[in-house]
């Protein structure tokens, strides 16, 4: 009997224990999220499954470079719906992916060549997004190289830059 009381006790403790955590994001998390989620909306995109969260450091410039994570591209594909993150250079900044569907119909596919379309933003230190844009990545949302990157408009890269990737990669590249 004293065993099972004590049991309950501590489901009890753990259940009372649970509900008073944040979550795994913190006390911000679910502001933060709903910011993404109604920015999204905002453009037609609507959030499918809890976000998966990763710290960053923005490069120190928006340089493209072989092997390195396109910033640039992203910081172009933000801009395109007047999110301008360059001010973060070499800022640590929270990245929010998560998997989205096309509420206003078909604009992009939600899986391309085995690849599914998340949605990403980008949170500053003070958990405000100031970036935002969706690519196509593994099914936990990990990037890949020469996967294309969107606006929330739904536009390529030429189409936010006016530039093939041939010009824009000449342009933006690392020269050194």
């Amino acid at each position: 009997m004293k065993a099972w009381l004590l049991i309950l006790m501590l489901t009890a403790g753990v259940i009372i224990g649970i509900a008073g955590c944040d979550t795994a994001m913190g006390k911000e998390g679910p502001a933060r999220t709903n910011q993404a989620k109604d920015l999204f909306a905002q453009f037609g995109w609507s959030m499918v499954g809890d976000p998966v969260e990763s710290s960053d450091t923005l490069p120190a410039d928006f340089k493209l470079r072989s092997g390195q994570f396109p910033w640039r591209v992203y910081l172009d594909l933000s801009s395109d719906v007047g999110l301008d993150f360059s001010p973060l250079a070499g800022a640590r900044v929270k990245t929010l992916r998560f998997r989205v569907q096309d509420s206003q119909g078909d604009r992009l596919k939600e899986i391309r060549n085995g690849h599914l379309l998340w949605g990403v933003a980008l949170l500053d230190q003070e958990q405000k997004v100031v970036g935002a844009w969706l690519t196509y990545t593994d099914e936990q949302g990990n990037f890949e190289p020469g996967i294309p990157g969107y606006s929330l408009r739904a536009k390529s890269l030429e189409q936010v830059s006016g530039l093939t990737w041939r010009e824009y990669s000449q342009k933006y590249s690392d020269k050194e």
